[in-house]
């Protein structure tokens, strides 16, 4: 999987770039546009930064959509990688067992795995700071004590009624920490500092500021944020993207205060250089109004928020908005090179070598179709009969791969799964489960063996006038060996003919019932009477020389020469 991605590294990182420039822009839009909406300025920024890993998916599931995310491990084999499943041989010792050609070159395997090293191990160091920054919150937390004061508690209450919060809020307080901040989405705790020489305005002030994160649910956007952050810290953009994103969301907080507090402005200046100065001793999850290097900032800030007339932007629209560019964004990451195989041009496709025969895409259609009609009338049957998982399981996930096929050919990508040599690659069908054992039949049922085995009526020749190599199966290449297990019964009917062991696909099989059920028998015979005999036939479809010194079958088969 990993060596066949390597011709699609230079469409990722054309992927990449295309976040690159629309997320700059981004950028540049929220710092430098006048009068708009705060609100609207965290939401784009925001999206912006979620865009990169979404736009990166997308693009993985629109390039392969057997991935395994979408899909099952069976149909990513067809989808990405490398495999052609060659002729079966049919000699005179039976059949030889087919083999898988591998025909990437260790060299890519190599670089495959150690590219696959190197961004593991960055991603696995994002990762590790990313807990490393959780898990001083939840200690904080577990350590902070409970506030019980009825006044403040009853402050709360009343901010909470105001900004329509229905869920219950913890109130903690804490000397390990030198700024409030909010943790929690569904049960949210906030956590204040010393409060013991804030006054009732200021309480008011840093509870509303909490509050709207509450009511906004900034506490998962911002975890999202970090997770982000610490994926790809790689990107430098991403850095650029989660800074202003902290920064619009603590300012139109801020607003969104001065807002009903407007007369407090000062105050609220004040408040916010406080919190800058102690910020320095006791650093914390920066959650909420603990995002210690805007602090300055925001104070700076605070007297244009307060003269300037800013555009109105509903919660609702503003989040339209973002999810709308958020999508947009990764769509245009989605349709980009990375979508088209490097290798292979789909419009100079209008043959595939498939087993050694050259077929066209029409031809290769058919014979996948085929293929799937008759392994999901197979599966009808085992799940009539109520076989086992491991027997059905198989042939589904090759009904799925062979399904995956016919989306990319019918959307005419069929260059996804052909080689630089123009030969398809599909993976080799499942194994052939074992037949379920034969229950006991008792001599009043079915024989085994008679003292007169039933004679197939005109002979052998009987059987061959039946016979027909199936055109498609010829055009393609496909050989195989089908045991077919029948009964006839007492008039010399053949009655359910079943098989035992497939020939694959090609309707080789098909074509061996359908002549096994056009024949009749001489019924067998056992103490004068006529008796249901269970009967086993192999027949060998071969391609080859019409010559006489060609293979010869062995014992009790019946052999089936399709010539070119």
């Amino acid at each position: 999987m990993i060596e066949s991605l390597i011709p699609y590294l230079p469409g990722l990182l054309f992927a990449v770039l295309t976040w690159t420039l629309i997320a700059t822009g981004v950028v540049l839009w929220t710092r430098y546009s006048r009068n708009s909406s705060m609100l609207l300025k965290y939401h784009l920024s925001a999206a912006a930064l979620f865009s990169l890993p979404l736009g990166i998916v997308a693009s993985l599931f629109i390039a392969f959509p057997a991935f395994p995310i979408f899909g099952s491990a069976q149909a990513l084999t067809t989808a990405i990688s490398v495999f052609e499943l060659p002729a079966v041989i049919v000699g005179a010792e039976g059949v030889a067992e087919p083999t898988v050609t591998e025909v990437n070159s260790g060299s890519t395997l190599s670089f495959g795995w150690i590219l696959t090293g190197v961004l593991g191990l960055l991603i696995l160091a994002g990762w590790t700071r990313f807990l490393s920054i959780l898990w001083p919150v939840s200690r904080v937390i577990r350590k902070a004590q409970t506030v019980t004061e009825a006044g403040l508690l009853k402050l709360l209450d009343e901010i909470r009624t105001e900004k329509g919060i229905s869920n219950s809020v913890v109130l903690k307080q804490s000397s390990h920490v030198s700024v409030p901040f909010t943790v929690g989405t569904l049960k949210p705790v906030i956590v204040l500092p010393s409060i013991e020489n804030n006054s009732n305005e200021s309480l008011r002030m840093i509870l509303n500021h909490e509050l709207i994160h509450v009511s906004r649910y900034d506490y998962a956007i911002h975890v999202l944020e970090l997770f982000v952050r610490h994926t790809f810290w790689m990107h430098p953009l991403v850095h650029v993207l989660y800074n202003d994103s902290g920064y619009w969301r603590e300012a139109s907080c801020d607003r969104s205060v001065l807002e009903s507090q407007r007369e407090h402005t000062s105050d609220y200046a004040q408040l916010l250089y406080e919190f800058a100065i102690k910020a320095n001793d006791k650093p914390v999850f920066k959650a909420a109004m603990a995002q210690e290097n805007n602090l300055i900032k925001r104070i700076k800030a605070l007297q244009l928020i307060n003269n300037q007339k800013e555009k109105e932007v509903t919660m609702k629209k503003s989040i339209l908005i973002a999810t709308a560019t958020l999508v947009l964004i990764g769509g245009m990451m989605a349709c980009s090179d990375l979508t088209q195989n490097p290798n292979v041009n789909a419009s100079d496709i209008t043959e595939v070598t498939f087993n050694g025969q050259t077929l066209s895409i029409g031809e290769v259609k058919t014979v996948i179709e085929t293929d799937i009609k008759k392994i999901e009338a197979e599966l009808a049957e085992m799940k009539a009969e109520n076989l086992p998982s491991n027997m059905i399981d198989p042939m589904k996930d090759h009904v799925d791969t062979l399904k995956n096929m016919l989306v990319l050919i019918n959307s005419g990508n069929i260059n996804r799964l052909v080689d630089e040599n123009g030969a398809l690659m599909v993976a080799p069908p499942p194994p052939v489960a074992p037949p379920p054992p034969t229950p006991p039949m008792s001599d009043a049922e079915v024989f085994m063996v008679v003292e007169q085995m039933p004679e197939m009526i005109g002979g052998m020749r009987a059987l061959y006038a039946h016979l027909r190599y199936p055109e498609i199966a010829r055009r393609a290449g496909i050989e195989g060996r089908s045991i077919i297990q029948f009964i006839v019964d007492e008039n010399g009917k053949v009655i359910d003919p079943q098989v035992v062991r497939s020939a694959g696909g090609g309707g080789l099989d098909d074509a061996a019932l359908e002549a096994i059920s056009s024949v009749s028998f001489e019924s067998g015979v056992q103490r004068g009477r006529a008796v249901p005999v269970q009967m086993t036939i192999p027949i060998v479809f071969s391609l080859g020389e019409n010559n006489a010194s060609s293979e010869q079958s062995t014992p009790g088969e019946v052999q089936v020469r399709g010539y070119n």
